[in-house]
């Protein structure tokens, strides 16, 4: 993916942050960074604790434009996607990365509670456990939106959430759908485990 991702990540957070009646889809329009980056941003799901926003290549605009309101239909041009759950810590910039230095080519998808992407991380309330269920129930909205349109895209998975609610989020996915997840250790990342059906069930 060209370019430095990070500004087209928080450019895209903080647009779908701020429009009224978001709908799946929509994309970032009239964005110096992302044309720059050639990069578009898409939403993929607002909910009321977190957002979620696709970062993928610009696609070439049509010569006429369709007179319609309608919003583009949402699809990966990479065959691997890389989820981001950024809840407290901000990772996309280290992902990027990872991503470049072994070659991958992927899309990516940012979940965060904090469209403003902002280096002081609001940690979550420990005294309002309602707040950490309502996450774990929007990371399931987030995840059945994705999994309409990642297809057979490969999923790689990274975290940056406290241990809990990381708990949550894995009894949300399941073992249905496949995914790699990877673990933050000497400066890198590393792919530590393969979510499937085989946790369940031994071969």
């Amino acid at each position: 993916m060209p370019g430095d991702i990070l500004p087209v990540v928080i450019e895209t957070l903080k647009f779908f942050a701020n429009v009224k009646d978001s709908v799946e889809g929509m994309a970032v329009t009239g964005s110096t960074a992302l044309a720059a980056a050639k990069m578009s941003g898409y939403l993929i799901q607002k909910g009321a604790k977190s957002l979620s926003v696709l970062i993928t290549s610009a696609k070439k605009k049509p010569a006429a434009r369709r007179k319609t309101k309608e919003p583009e239909p949402l699809a990966l041009s990479k065959n691997d996607v890389a989820i981001v759950l950024d809840i407290n810590n901000r990772i996309v910039a280290n992902v990027e990365s990872f991503l470049k230095s072994k070659k991958m080519d992927a899309d990516m998808i940012v979940i965060t509670n904090d469209p403003s992407y902002s280096d002081e991380i609001a940690q979550l309330n420990i005294e309002r456990p309602e707040d950490w269920a309502e996450l774990a129930r929007e990371f399931k909205m987030h995840t059945q939106k994705i999994k309409r349109f990642v297809g057979d895209a490969k999923v790689h998975i990274f975290l940056a959430v406290p241990v809990p609610l990381a708990f949550g989020l894995g009894a949300v996915w399941g073992t249905v759908d496949d995914a790699t997840v990877y673990h933050w250790q000497n400066k890198t990342y590393h792919p530590v485990m393969e979510i499937g059906r085989g946790l369940r069930f031994k071969k």
